[in-house]
């Protein structure tokens, strides 16, 4: 039971306490005051409080950092004053303990406690809080500090933080994350798929090493590489170069991947990021890529010797296509030739027969000079028979002869030239310079019989320049064209040859008024073997062949038809050839 009686209000026994800690407060201050100026200099805020709680010492960083001047401050309940309400009641048990015995938990410590400011805005601090016996009693000394910035800029590092690791948790691609003791921080989850590995299947550097590169030589080559690409990266202040390095995974797996690092922090302390490319089915898909090329490669070289052995093919079907087609003009030919040799065979004869007479009157005449003067019959006898073989008409009708004769020879000769250059073969010709009208000429007079029976032929010749080409394979061109427009018309009709020029290309044209071509013929045209003709009258192959040599020349073939009314070809040629060096 508690004997102790309170003495009444204003007994000589409280104004001696009053007196004593009047005293006590103003030997405090008087320490305070000693060592103001150096409390004052201080940054952070410094408090002192006595065995009341009350506040004895309040220095100008303390001002600043709560507000309150000193003269608000001194003597006041600091609990009551800067202390948040949910904490005060616990403070207030914590400081009865305090004041006798001088101890408690905060004592010697720094914690991160909450204080109010004037105004009652409340901000995170941090108190070191030392315990002072002063006269008999504990007192307490603080050094407080305004952690809010800190505070702030923790949140916002946390915050950075659950970004980034979020970030990494969502990207594709495996990041791991080491610190300066080499303990594995952070793995993101394409990590774990990738490789198979959690942080506790690998909680530090050492054991990624072993597990990710169990062959031993191989881990030290890997080693030496990344120590190298480290120092490398230091050494010249560049980004670290991926390293293409084979992983094993924990299931056994090996994966390709492109491994690069990124430090974080003081050079003390780094943090390492580390960034795995996954290029496993890359690598593969160029391994497929080779093991196609090879074979791309080796297909190639097979197409470009059956290319060859095609154009060879071609060579020999374009001579086989001339021979036929020769062998279809060949009687025609004949019989052009056969024609002018007749009548110059005839003529000949019947030359022969006027020499035989003439050289008989010569005789006569040689005769009858040397008996003139004394045979005056003889010489009536020869001019009898002057009249009987009439010599001035034998005289006239030989230079006749011998004209036609020398006309006949050279339409035989004209014909042989043509026919010879026509049938010249396609490897011993080159591309040179050529009047494709004189070819037009040239094609015509050898299937001459082909057309001069039913066909009228029409020339509607432009102004043509020299084309470069190879003009023999040209010439087959016109005559197959020729050939099908004189068999297209069936009993007479006219064909129509026309040239012309449009900027750097010309053009051949020979149109028909034959009986034209059905519609679902004209796509099948210029494919090989397709014919209208009845069996034994065609090949298949002039259209075909023609298509070919056009399209070597970088040309092109237009074809325009209706039944009933005809039809029309018309060739298109460059000038000069874009893949050959044209001679000047």
């Amino acid at each position: 039971m508690d004997t102790h009686v309170a003495s009444p209000p204003g007994s000589p026994k409280d104004k001696q306490d009053e007196h004593l800690n009047m005293a006590e407060a103003r030997a405090l201050m008087e320490i305070a005051a000693q060592h103001r100026i150096a409390i004052d200099l201080a940054n952070d805020p410094i408090i002192m409080i006595d065995n009341e709680g009350k506040i004895a010492l309040w220095n100008q960083a303390t001002e600043r950092v709560f507000g309150y001047a000193a003269s608000e401050a001194l003597g006041q309940d600091l609990h009551a004053l800067i202390t948040p309400q949910r904490y005060q009641q616990a403070s207030a048990k914590a400081f009865h303990h305090f004041r006798t015995t001088g101890e408690g938990a905060a004592i010697g410590k720094t914690l991160e406690l909450a204080g109010i400011r004037k105004g009652g805005a409340e901000f995170p601090l941090e108190l070191s809080l030392a315990a002072v016996l002063f006269q008999g009693k504990w007192v307490a000394v603080g050094t407080v500090r305004d952690i809010s910035v800190r505070k702030q800029t923790e949140l916002a590092l946390l915050q950075s933080e659950e970004k980034f690791r979020a970030i990494l948790d969502t990207s594709p691609v495996a990041h791991a994350l080491s610190d300066a003791e080499g303990n594995i921080t952070l793995l993101n989850k394409a990590f774990s798929q990738t490789f198979g590995y959690t942080r506790e299947d690998i909680p530090d550097l050492a054991t990624w090493w072993t597990k990710a590169y169990p062959d031993p030589e191989y881990r030290s080559q890997v080693r030496a590489a990344w120590r190298e690409h480290l120092e490398k990266t230091k050494r010249e202040g560049i980004e670290f170069e991926p390293l293409d390095l084979d992983i094993c995974c924990a299931d056994g797996r090996i994966r390709s991947v492109l491994v690069t690092s990124v430090s974080f922090g003081d050079p003390s302390g780094k943090t390492y990021l580390a960034i795995f490319y996954d290029i496993t089915e890359r690598k593969l898909a160029e391994q497929q890529t080779r093991l196609q090329l090879e074979r791309i490669a080796q297909v190639n070289a097979q197409l470009v010797a059956a290319n060859k052995q095609l154009g060879l093919a071609q060579n020999q079907l374009l001579q086989s296509e001339k021979l036929a087609s020769i062998g279809l003009l060949a009687a025609g030919v004949a019989h052009e030739i056969n024609n002018p040799i007749g009548y110059v065979f005839s003529n000949l004869g019947t030359l022969e027969k006027y020499l035989a007479d003439i050289f008989a009157v010569v005789n006569k005449y040689e005769a009858a000079e040397r008996l003139m003067e004394s045979h005056t019959e003889e010489i009536e006898a020869v001019r009898q028979f002057k009249a009987q073989i009439d010599l001035d008409y034998l005289r006239e009708d030989l230079q006749l002869l011998l004209a036609e004769s020398r006309e006949g020879l050279m339409r035989v000769k004209k014909i042989v030239l043509d026919l010879k250059d026509f049938s010249r073969t396609g490897g011993e010709e080159e591309w040179k310079w050529a009047d494709l009208q004189h070819g037009l000429e040239s094609t015509l007079s050898v299937v001459w019989n082909e057309l001069k029976y039913k066909c009228e032929v029409i020339k509607e010749y432009g102004q043509l320049p020299p084309v470069f080409c190879l003009p023999t394979q040209l010439n087959q061109v016109f005559m197959n064209l020729l050939v099908n427009a004189a068999q297209a018309i069936e009993v007479h009709g006219i064909v129509t040859i026309r040239t012309g020029q449009e900027e750097d290309q010309v053009w051949v044209e020979v149109a028909d008024s034959g009986k034209g071509i059905a519609p679902e013929n004209l796509t099948h045209l210029f494919d090989p073997f397709f014919t209208t003709k009845p069996v034994g009258q065609g090949t298949g192959l002039g259209l075909s062949v023609s298509y070919s040599i056009i399209e070597k020349h970088h040309g092109r073939i237009e074809v325009h038809s209706e039944l009933g009314k005809g039809t029309t070809f018309r060739v298109w040629l460059p000038v000069r050839q874009p893949d050959r060096t044209v001679p000047a």
